[in-house]
């Protein structure tokens, strides 16, 4: 089992928790009505993040002075 914030085993505020289940209900009703669209969607956020994932690896590459 994993801690939050470090080590420290700390609640979330019930309005964090609130809005976290309110948008997991409406992206899992919008996979259910309409799954192409969510698709397209989600590969292309992933895309997204890999993208800049990427190029500041290779930029850490260059900027990493411990080698």
């Amino acid at each position: 089992m994993s801690s939050y914030a470090g080590g420290r085993a700390e609640a979330l505020p019930w309005g964090l928790v609130l809005v976290e289940g309110i948008v997991a209900t409406v992206f899992g009703l919008t996979l259910l009505v309409a799954p192409g669209a969510s698709l397209f969607f989600l590969v292309l956020l992933l895309g997204i993040y890999l993208l800049v994932a990427g190029i500041f690896r290779i930029i850490g590459i260059f900027l990493d002075s411990s080698s």
